[in-house]
């Protein structure tokens, strides 16, 4: 009888980040490859390849940046660089990542108003405008609402 890990291991790898996520053969072949250094020609070649990509796919002509890290970095970079301390952001809580929004502004003393939904359920315009209108003193001096919008992960761990 096989065990558990050669059982495992003989499956094709699935990723939770959330996931879950199947991983191509394509992917897996990619991740083969030899480390291109982030230095030099072939990185600034890829480099570029994926910036022009990323502002076709978001129809932008504005500045694209690709980060390397976790969602929670990205969310982290995007609150600190564009809201400054004492300043206003509503957050919409609709799962644990939008909900770590909340977590990181207030480590800038950010002040946030927060519009808890249903986990894993997209927020409405209508619902957004509600809230903000319930809300209008705080709300008025907003200076972001940002959105993970399907949060699908809906418990915190």
């Amino acid at each position: 009888m096989r065990d558990a890990v050669s059982i495992a291991m003989s499956k094709a790898p699935r990723l939770m980040i959330p996931g879950p996520i199947d991983v191509t053969d394509e992917v897996l072949e990619a991740l083969r490859a030899p480390v291109i250094p982030h230095y030099g020609d072939q990185w600034v070649e890829l480099y570029t390849h994926i910036r022009q990509n990323l502002k076709r796919i978001a129809e932008t002509d504005g500045d694209v940046f690709v980060m390397v890290g976790s969602g929670t970095a990205g969310i982290d970079a995007a609150i600190g660089s564009a809201v400054a301390t004492g300043e206003h952001m509503i957050v919409v809580d609709n799962g644990f990542f939008s909900g770590r929004m909340e977590e990181i502004a207030a480590g800038y003393g950010i002040v946030t108003h927060v519009l808890h939904t249903a986990r894993g359920c997209p927020v409405t315009p209508g619902e957004l405008r509600a809230f903000m209108h319930a809300r209008a003193s705080g709300c008025a001096r907003r200076r972001a609402v940002p959105l993970r919008n399907g949060d699908r992960r809906s418990e915190r761990s």
